[in-house]
């Protein structure tokens, strides 16, 4: 063998190498890329159905004419702001923060007046919330489990500009 065809061989192999990291670094994080979309959608859900949740219990306490504060009025009416159509990580985040601040806001106010509690819509949405904060803190979780390995998948080296060239970039994290 002549030593020009040793070194074309060498680089043919070295090249070779290289696209079978890099396929394999790529479907890694397509595969995580498509499971933190279907779990941001999955959140999504999960949040519509608390905010609807929620807003039963503030009609239940406007029927029993509970007097609200100004900030539990605003926070309220944030809850009819929430749009759902498309899951994505700002649109969640601010979903999110929003039926933190009803769910806190309309807490409070069902603890100030103890015989607010006693009406059984309130508890059944109260029941149903509670079951779906078990529910979104379970996809949280996978939520976070895939994002840590997608945002791994990321930093693998000699391949983070060709992901950047495809797309693919870092991702936050929600509370």
């Amino acid at each position: 063998m002549e030593r020009y065809q040793i070194i074309l061989l060498l680089a043919l192999l070295a090249l070779f190498v290289y696209l079978s990291l890099f396929l394999f670094v790529f479907s890694h994080t397509l595969e995580f890329n498509n499971r933190l979309n279907k779990k941001l959608r999955a959140l999504n859900v999960l949040l519509s159905e608390k905010a609807n949740c929620l807003r039963n219990i503030d009609d239940d306490f406007h029927a029993m004419a509970l007097s609200y504060g100004n900030g539990d009025i605003e926070a309220v009416k944030a809850l009819k702001t929430l749009r759902f159509e498309k899951a994505t990580f700002d649109n969640v985040k601010s979903n999110q923060s929003i039926v933190k601040s009803a769910n806190s806001h309309l807490s409070y106010l069902a603890s100030k007046n103890r015989w607010a509690q006693k009406s059984k819509t309130y508890l059944d949405n109260v029941a149903m919330l509670e079951d779906l904060d078990r529910n979104y803190r379970q996809c949280l979780g996978l939520y976070l489990s895939d994002l840590t390995a997608y945002n791994y998948w990321l930093t693998v080296p000699g391949t983070r500009l060709f992901m950047w060239v495809f797309g693919f970039r870092k991702r936050g994290m929600l509370d």
